[in-house]
């Protein structure tokens, strides 16, 4: 009996391996990286489960960065006097975070969560920092990293700067369909929306920097001009090709 539960658990760990394995590759920060790194990461690393809502603290970012295995996480920042709240990143399956704070060990004083109940690989900031001086690659992977998320800073600063809250929410939507936009064979489709589909009107509304109410009632807008439908508390989009000639008209 005993053997039969130490075989079980065996070959869990060794699905549970895979997995991480899996995602650690499909990774931007250890992609295309030898091996026998690869290995060592997983060797090293810790699998840790939290549950939603958790808000990881000063010391956690400070000593570790953290790849997203299952559910998601977001980061943000709130004023103390108003409560208004704007998320910066959402991060899911593969994505790393706090990146920034490893390369420059500074307290940045955004707050990090989860968005659902999550599973994260947690790796040290003294392992990773050995990995680095071993693989060039590595370093040349956080320089690439560290670019995506600038520019999509840029995309979101000029997008608060030029375009109204319609435009934004329509953007933020055509980004994240589960499929290229532009394919003409799927443009009369129902398509799923992938990350936010069930996403509150107050996350969402952060995400775009307005107000819950101002999402809410541009949502109740697509689903009148029949763009975006609602079924069992996730969005689906059930007209691109509105949305897509929305965006490119306000572009």
């Amino acid at each position: 009996m005993l053997y039969l539960i130490e075989k079980q658990w065996i070959g869990k760990r060794v699905i549970i391996e895979k997995n991480v394995l899996k995602l650690l590759r499909r990774s931007a920060l250890f992609r295309d990286l030898d091996e026998q790194l690869i290995c060592d990461v997983l060797e090293s690393a810790e699998v840790i489960s939290f549950e939603k809502k958790k808000v990881f603290r000063d010391d956690e970012l400070k000593e570790s960065i953290f790849i997203v295995l299952r559910g998601g996480v977001k980061s943000y920042q709130v004023n103390p006097r108003s409560g208004k709240a704007y998320t910066i990143f959402l991060f899911h399956p593969s994505d790393v975070f706090d990146i920034i704070t490893f390369v420059d060990q500074e307290e940045h004083g955004v707050i990090f969560e989860t968005l659902k109940e999550s599973q994260c690989l947690r790796i040290s900031h003294t392992a990773l920092d050995r990995w680095v001086q071993q693989e060039p690659r590595l370093n040349q992977n956080i320089i690439s990293l560290l670019s995506r998320m600038f520019l999509q800073l840029e995309k979101n600063t000029t997008d608060l700067a030029l375009y109204d809250t319609f435009t934004r929410l329509s953007k933020l939507i055509l980004r994240h369909v589960s499929i290229k936009p532009r394919i003409p064979s799927l443009l009369g489709s129902k398509i799923r929306l992938k990350h936010i589909e069930n996403l509150s009107h107050e996350d969402l509304a952060n995400l775009i920097g307005t107000a819950r109410e101002v999402v809410s009632r541009h949502i109740k807008t697509l689903k009148e001009k029949n763009i975006l439908e609602t079924i069992e508390k996730k969005h689906h989009i059930v007209n691109l090709q509105s949305l897509i000639d929305h965006c490119d008209a306000n572009m």
